[in-house]
């Protein structure tokens, strides 16, 4: 149980930091400190269960494509799957999340945006999961 809340507290503090470097990922504040702590339950909650769920499916299907392009189709995955869970989230809470404009408007900008939003996602994580013994 605590393993498990150790990784929400990484993800939770992976797209706090992610929002905070990347002026194109927007995430809509709240207020009051529990409205701002909702908020970033809601999108590690969503997040987690798309990389626990969806990723690993993903993953084992774009095999041939990451060995084609040496590992690099990665990036487009991991984006791809930041893109989902803004989506995912705009049609369950509202607009919590807007990556480079998306949603409504999917474009090279929001791409783009994804791009380093998972990129800066996948450091921040690997580096709170080495300082954090129990995670």
């Amino acid at each position: 149980m605590t393993r498990t809340l150790i990784r929400v507290a990484i993800i939770t503090a992976a797209l706090l930091i992610t929002a905070l470097l990347v002026p194109d990922i927007v995430i809509e504040w709240s207020e009051d400190a529990e409205g701002i702590a909702v908020t970033l339950f809601i999108l590690a909650l969503v997040f987690g269960l798309v990389n626990g769920f969806i990723r690993p499916i993903a993953r084992l299907v774009s095999i041939p494509l990451n060995i084609a392009t040496l590992g690099l189709f990665s990036v487009v995955l991991n984006a791809g799957l930041l893109l989902l869970v803004a989506w995912v989230i705009d049609l369950v809470f509202g607009p919590l999340i807007v990556i480079g404009g998306f949603p409504p408007q999917l474009g090279l900008e929001a791409i783009a945006a994804a791009a380093v939003g998972s990129f800066i996602i996948s450091a921040v994580s690997a580096a709170l999961t080495i300082l954090i013994p129990d995670a």
